[in-house]
């Protein structure tokens, strides 16, 4: 996780947090149980400030962090090279994507993942947006959600959007809006929308904070790398989407399994019988 969360978040660190990050990039193999005090003290820094960078990168404790980096792998040596085979490409870009969705998994708290399935559990539509690429996102999402019987519509038009939120019902129903960056300004702007009708907002964005998290009522956390020298951390970033979209789909499965189980197959019934 930790060299896949440094690589997205670092543009967004303060220079205190850059200074810890480079820090331990470096002497990874030099870490061997020190203290959150010790890293503090051999940087200049304030302890709390080690802590918050600490949380900032989804680490629960600071021994979480120090054992992820020491076994942390991510670096130039992932890097997929002009010269790379297949077999050197799949390896390095499974590392890469393992990185994304480990990422997910420790930047998340289960608590989070819980209160958005239970908004979704409740509703009777949900909205799901996504813009450009991300619509895709969104229009997997809206499916997987419609095969466990939840209405579900997914739209990337965003006057056709706010149609469709101007209908929902404020007491009930959900947006979930997808931005990678979560800066864009349609995807900002449905969520404002929806909030200013009192309509609850699940955000799916970058971990360290933008202005879609912002508009939201509850953020599940994703890595978007923004470096598009080549094909590869785009990729990553979608890996680490999808594998939270699923996530939350078995998140509300979990709720009420009995009732999702039997529309589960009676979609898969009905999807077999059209192929036919």
């Amino acid at each position: 996780m930790f060299s896949a969360t440094v690589k997205s978040m670092y543009p967004k660190f303060s220079m205190a947090e850059k200074k810890i990050a480079d820090y331990l990039l470096v002497n990874r193999g030099e870490l061997a149980d020190m203290t959150s005090y010790e890293l503090a003290e051999r940087l200049g820094v304030g302890q709390s400030t080690v802590i918050r960078f600490s949380k900032k990168m989804g680490y629960r404790m600071f021994g979480e962090l120090i054992e992820d980096v020491q076994h942390a792998k991510g670096g130039v040596e992932s890097e997929i090279e002009p010269e790379d085979a297949p077999f050197e490409v799949l390896s390095k870009l499974g590392e890469q994507y393992h990185g994304f969705i480990d990422a997910v998994v420790k930047s998340n708290a289960g608590d989070n993942f819980d209160a958005a399935a239970r908004y979704i559990n409740r509703a009777s539509t949900v909205v799901c947006y996504g813009y450009l690429n991300s619509h895709i996102l969104a229009e997997y999402l809206g499916d997987s959600l419609v095969e466990l019987g939840v209405q579900a519509i997914s739209v990337d038009d965003f006057v056709q959007a706010k149609r469709r939120i101007l209908m929902l019902d404020p007491t009930r129903d959900v947006v979930i809006v997808i931005s990678k960056s979560g800066e864009k300004a349609e995807p900002v702007g449905i969520a404002e929308y929806a909030q200013s009708l009192h309509i609850p907002v699940i955000s799916i964005s970058d971990a360290a904070g933008n202005s879609l998290s912002k508009k939201s009522d509850i953020h599940l956390k994703i890595l978007e790398d923004d470096n598009r020298s080549t094909p590869a951390p785009a990729m990553g970033t979608f890996a680490g989407v999808l594998f939270a979209l699923d996530a939350l789909t078995m998140c509300i499965f979990q709720l009420d399994r009995k009732r999702y189980q039997k529309s589960y197959g009676e979609s898969l019934v009905a999807a077999f019988s059209a192929r036919r």
